[in-house]
């Protein structure tokens, strides 16, 4: 038996915004990614991983699960060593876990400065 769900009636993480505690290079800095859940339904238990210019700089799982309409933090404490430009890149649901609506928007990639 096939079992097809439509996807209107799934979940959908999507990466929306990243936040630091500060810019300051040297300094410990928190990086917050939020996640809403755009779907229908609860999304499970997932994972984000965080990767700072191309290196992988630590992961975080949502602390239950995400309800439609909800938003869920992934947070990361990580020290920039030097000023400069940093590529932030951050997957959530990287064990794919959740069972979505829409996968491509789990992605996010954007660039900060540390002075």
């Amino acid at each position: 038996v096939n079992v097809i769900v439509a996807p209107e009636s799934m979940p959908d993480l999507e990466l929306t915004h990243l936040y630091l505690s500060n810019n300051i290079a040297g300094e410990k800095t928190e990086l917050t990614a939020n996640i809403p859940n755009r779907g229908a339904t609860s999304a499970p238990v997932f994972t984000t991983k965080f990767y700072i210019n191309g290196s992988y700089s630590g992961e975080a799982a949502s602390s239950g699960s995400t309800m439609s309409g909800y938003v869920s933090s992934a947070r990361l404490n990580y020290t920039f060593p030097a000023s400069g430009n940093y590529e932030i890149k951050i997957i959530a649901d990287t064990g794919n876990a959740v069972i979505e609506s829409a996968e491509e928007n789990n992605i996010s990639i954007t660039t900060i400065f540390m002075r």
